[in-house]
């Protein structure tokens, strides 16, 4: 399998991991959509995640490593995964600091 093949494959699973998101929000919000599904900046990171999903399968070609399709899909569709988890890490956002608190 070629770089450009094992490139569709990853995005396609990359694309799969993202639409595996939206079956969920589907089932968590049967009545009502969360405002940020209509956002161009969700399907723009959903996008790139898709795209670092065929460029990781790419990787995993350059350094030997032999893939079916079947294996890019899996390993495109782990990119967008990988980063949902890791984006969990984070529990809140900093806080700004108090303006009338000096340290």
């Amino acid at each position: 399998m070629g770089f450009i093949e094992t490139f569709i494959w990853g995005f396609f699973g990359g694309i799969g991991a993202e639409l595996a998101t939206l079956f969920g929000v589907r089932q968590q919000f049967p009545d009502r959509f969360p405002h940020w599904i209509r956002s161009r900046a969700y399907y723009a990171v959903a996008l790139l995640m898709a795209l670092v999903g065929g460029g990781i399968a790419i990787a995993y070609v350059r350094s030997g490593t032999s893939l079916s399709a079947i294996l890019a899909i899996q390993v495109g569709a782990s990119a967008p995964l990988f980063f949902r988890k890791a984006s969990e890490v984070i529990t809140e956002p900093p806080k700004s600091p108090d303006a009338s608190r000096v340290d």
